[in-house]
């Protein structure tokens, strides 16, 4: 099962369009923001997003987690 913390690092930066904006949302680090993501990615076994230094992209893999995390729940 992944880590609930992780996952809402996940949508967070996504909904931020960055690491710094949503390590300020999340009262964290930039680079422990870096840290979920990669531990996130670890867990699923794939990468969910593409980086550079200018631009954030979503893989198909990410866009798939995020809807999942999204997803209402019981």
């Amino acid at each position: 099962m992944l880590e609930l913390v992780l996952l809402r690092t996940f949508v967070t930066v996504f909904d931020e369009g960055g690491f710094s904006r949503a390590a300020a949302r999340l009262n964290l680090t930039q680079s422990a923001v870096s840290g979920h993501l990669r531990r996130l990615e670890e867990q699923v076994g794939k990468p969910l997003l593409k980086r550079t230094t200018r631009s954030l992209e979503m893989t198909q893999d990410g866009e798939r987690l995020l809807a999942y995390a999204r997803a209402p729940r019981p």
